[in-house]
């Protein structure tokens, strides 16, 4: 009997989908890591034995084909990791929705039994007191809100119209002890609290984050396969959040010399976040914070129902201060270690 190939697309720096291709590696069988052309190389660095890198210009689809033809599983990653670009409309957000779609088409060609979608909590309303699966972002901020949802929304289409089995994990900020290339958002949030730079004080702008693991993600992400339910969502979150206010407090315990960050009220962290979106304008970035993100998340402390995910998944966060605390000091040693003695 021969043994289930598995495929997972998005590895290319993406924290989650390196950690998933070693996990499924582990329980053996042939794992396919996907990543594009634009020129990064896996992000992964030493994959293991029975672990190998496909390169697809998802563009052209070359190489797509290749890496789909004999899969069971497939696991998918949206979003084009780029958080820069001069037109994010057509260089991020609709290369994000061709690539679901080629995914899913070439899955449908060759007969993949299952496909696990893995989309983003941003998927989500998150401006609802409790967060839930079964809810949708009805109005995204920004370009990597846009192509998240919209994506995740194109792969339900494709899916429900070809009868092609598919459920949907969507991870909250994600952190653990190890690197896979560029520092991913979530990890670079806590390396910003932990690395202060500059003259001036941290800004605590007295949000809640959701943090869980990338390991209990990916877990989970892989018993979405197994256990999981056809036209499910999974929401991957802690029901606990934590404040930024929390995730300062714990870099200071790695480092007890860093500054105490100041608190700014909600009227001056707007004059910020406006700030910031005029440099992000002229820079064609992603904005480090913007007016609607002060507005929904200002002292906002919400509530996660991962209910579905516990039932089905056998779905478990650990304290996310523990996650977090474990995270910091992998990035403070891996630091100090690079820089020698």
């Amino acid at each position: 009997m021969s043994t289930p190939t598995t495929l997972v697309t998005g590895v290319d720096n993406h924290l989650l989908t390196n950690v998933l291709v070693r996990e499924l590696a582990s329980h053996g069988g042939e794992v396919r890591a996907l990543y594009s052309g634009t020129g990064h190389s896996p992000g992964g660095g030493e994959l293991p034995a029975n672990c190998r890198s496909v390169l697809s210009d998802f563009v052209y689809s070359r190489g797509l084909d290749e890496a789909v033809a004999g899969v069971e599983t497939l696991y998918h990653a949206t979003f084009v990791l780029r958080y820069r670009a001069r037109d994010p409309e057509r260089e991020i957000v609709q290369p994000t929705l061709e690539r679901t779609r080629r995914v899913l088409a070439a899955a449908q060609r060759h007969h993949v039994a299952r496909v696990v979608l893995i989309s983003c909590s941003v998927a989500v309303d998150a401006r609802q007191p409790v967060w839930s699966a079964a809810s949708w972002n009805p109005a995204p901020a920004n370009f990597y809100e846009r192509s998240r949802t919209a994506s995740e929304r194109l792969a339900w289409d494709l899916a429900r119209d070809s009868g092609q089995w598919m459920t949907s994990v969507l991870p909250v900020k994600m952190a653990g002890p190890f690197r896979f290339g560029a520092t991913t958002g979530s990890m670079g949030l806590l390396a910003q609290a932990l690395f202060q730079a500059g003259p001036l004080p941290p800004v605590d702008p007295g949000f809640f984050y959701n943090w869980i693991d990338a390991r209990e993600a990916a877990r989970a992400t892989i018993a979405a396969a197994r256990e999981g339910r056809p036209g499910e969502r999974y929401l991957l979150a802690n029901p606990l959040f934590l404040s930024t206010f929390a995730l300062h407090e714990i870099a200071r315990e790695i480092a007890p010399r860093l500054r105490t960050p100041w608190r700014p009220g909600r009227r001056t962290l707007r004059l910020l976040a406006g700030a910031a979106e005029a440099v992000a304008a002229v820079t064609r970035s992603q904005p480090l914070l913007d007016r609607r993100t002060v507005d929904d998340l200002y002292g906002f402390a919400p509530r996660a129902d991962v209910a579905p995910a516990i039932r089905d998944l056998a779905f478990s966060p650990r304290d996310p201060a523990e996650t977090v605390r474990e995270a910091c000091r992998f990035l403070w040693d891996e630091r100090r270690e690079r820089r020698g003695p």
